[in-house]
């Protein structure tokens, strides 16, 4: 069966950085759905064969949840198939996290004269119903982006991420790796290269293993 999430919430609280998160899960995302075209794009999302889960983003930055957010919570909770997921932050936080960004809240081209302040109570007071009818509410006033891809990972693969690390033997005269984290800088151990009988042989052989360790250098590193 495919899985389909109706992302939605309040204006800073994570969806996109959430939407590019599940991007890489392999989810197909499409962002800032009008809400009467989500049962089309659920029907097609059903219909095509190439996409087995995809995420629909959907939020007060389109004219018809500013009107109608209760009617639009009906609407999601009862489509066959969907799941409703809510992020939410406290004001705090959303506070801080517009300052820092310096973006407008989608309010302030109704509403100019308003401050922030009151732009974000609004705009929670007018989602409250559709918070309280999602299958999922995902409160992010603590999370980096880095811990919310961590949470999303754990909840959709159904365990911790597992730590992958990579090593990586490469020669200085043709540059370092662009997509090495780090590099340790090993031409002052001894070079098996230079041994005519270890020439042809790699660090997976016991016997380069048991010429590097023959050194003080090699203990010391």
């Amino acid at each position: 069966m495919k899985r389909i999430i109706i992302l939605t919430g309040e204006s800073g609280s994570g969806k996109s950085s959430a939407m590019r998160h599940l991007e890489d899960l392999g989810f197909y995302c499409i962002d800032n759905v009008p809400p009467s075209l989500i049962p089309n794009l659920i029907r097609l999302v059903e219909d095509n064969p190439e996409i087995d889960k995809a995420v629909l983003v959907t939020d007060i930055r389109n004219p018809e949840f500013r009107r109608s957010a209760s009617e639009i919570s009906h609407t999601l909770k009862s489509r066959p198939g969907a799941e409703v997921w809510f992020f939410t932050a406290n004001r705090e936080t959303l506070i801080k996290r517009f300052s820092e960004t310096r973006r407008p809240h989608p309010f302030e081209r109704y509403e100019p004269d308003k401050n922030i302040e009151l732009l974000i109570e609004e705009e929670k007071e007018i989602l409250e119903p559709l918070k309280k009818t999602a299958d999922r509410v995902v409160d992010t006033t603590s999370m980096t982006t880095h811990d919310l891809k961590r949470y999303l990972k754990e909840l959709l693969t159904g365990g911790k991420p597992r730590l992958k690390v990579t090593f990586l033997s490469f020669g200085f005269k043709n540059g370092i790796p662009a997509h090495a984290d780090n590099v340790f800088d090993v031409r002052f151990l001894p070079n098996p290269h230079y041994v005519p009988h270890l020439r042809a042989k790699t660090g997976a052989d016991a016997e380069v293993l048991s010429y590097m360790l023959k050194f003080k250098e090699t203990e010391e590193t």
